[in-house]
């Protein structure tokens, strides 16, 4: 190899091991627990009728189930857990052992409430998940039940959402000046997400929108906390403003071409317990507007999409790296502010 060739391949090596140290130190800031989702569907159960689910555990590991009354005048019946030779009791009508999980209920996106059952399993083994009401007296229910195990070591699942969130912290990073905070997804009991500027996803967040087919959903929720950590970090005294955060994810999606993503979160708001959310909000000063008004705000926003991106794009260019404002003047957008992008380039 000829010196000039030597060089060219040094130069292609110093930057591929830049870029994948930058990779590497972008996902130090990403942490997911692990899980696998095990069952989601939903039952008719008639009084005096069980439904069992046979479930293959590794050990020691934790299961989560959450599971409620979808449909039906009677609201009561048990979530059991179990091993084969007591499930085989069960079956025969006999005395048997179950595991105690700890029971709370879990706080929804507008403040309505599931049930969650947690347990703990010491020993690798098959297990049974018992749906039962057979205390039930006159009418059937629909139960909807959701379970997943939380193992002690990472997961197919887990590590690919660490890269899916990885990629994301990485695109920022290139496109916007910060310091660092994390990201993390987590076992939370609850239906929410958090930011302080560390954002923090709860699994039973991506339960109900990823795992509704509502993925856009989620996506927007991670922005709205995106919004919250970046004003912090800038110094914003509007950091702590619900619907300054929601304004925010908006735009990001609109910038990214992403629409479609504000639209199912607007669906999915729309889902929640409106009646709830909106006595929240009057009653105990829930910080967030109700859920169907942050729907029809979404949308509103998104029948004027380039001139309310605009705006909050004139907001950001001073903390836009110089590489992006750069394209954006070469290649602009029908929401960009060219008149500040140029005026900020010449100013750096």
């Amino acid at each position: 190899m000829d010196a000039r060739r030597f060089r060219a391949a040094a130069s292609i090596l110093l930057a591929a091991s830049i870029l994948l140290a930058g990779q590497l130190a972008w996902a130090q800031n990403v942490y997911v627990e692990p899980f696998i989702t095990l069952l989601k569907s939903a039952h008719v159960l008639k009084p005096g009728q069980y439904q069992p689910f046979g479930l293959t555990l590794g050990a020691p590991s934790v299961l989560v189930v959450m599971a409620h009354t979808e449909a039906g005048i009677e609201r009561s019946f048990a979530v059991r857990v179990t091993d084969g030779q007591n499930f085989e009791k069960l079956k025969r009508g006999q005395a048997f052992n179950e595991f105690l999980g700890k029971s709370k209920l879990m706080v929804g996106a507008t403040s309505h409430a599931l049930p969650r059952h947690e347990f703990s399993i010491p020993r690798a083994g098959q297990y049974y998940l018992v749906l039962d009401n057979r205390t039930g007296t006159l009418f059937a229910q629909k139960i909807a039940v959701l379970a997943y195990v939380v193992p002690p070591t990472p997961t197919d699942g887990s590590r690919s959402m660490e890269s899916t969130l990885s990629r994301f912290y990485a695109e920022l990073k290139k496109s916007y000046i910060f310091n660092d905070f994390r990201i993390s997804m987590e076992r939370c009991e609850q239906i929410n997400a958090y930011s302080n500027p560390d954002i923090k996803l709860c699994h039973e967040l991506a339960q109900d929108t990823i795992g509704n087919k509502l993925p856009g959903a989620f996506t927007f929720l991670l922005f709205h906390e995106l919004g919250h950590s970046l004003l912090t970090l800038w110094g914003d005294p509007r950091a702590a403003n619900e619907d300054v955060a929601d304004q925010i994810a908006t735009a990001f999606l609109i910038m990214g071409g992403r629409r479609g993503e504000a639209l199912e979160a607007a669906q999915w708001l729309r889902r929640q317990d409106s009646l709830s959310g909106a006595l929240a909000w009057f009653f105990f000063s829930d910080p967030h507007l109700p859920s169907a008004q942050r729907a029809k705000n979404i949308e509103a926003r998104l029948a004027e999409a380039d001139r309310f991106a605009r705006a909050w794009h004139t907001y950001f260019i001073p903390h836009t790296r110089t590489e992006v404002l750069k394209e954006m003047e070469t290649n602009p957008k029908p929401w960009a502010d060219l008149e500040r992008v140029r005026a900020e380039l010449s100013r750096r």
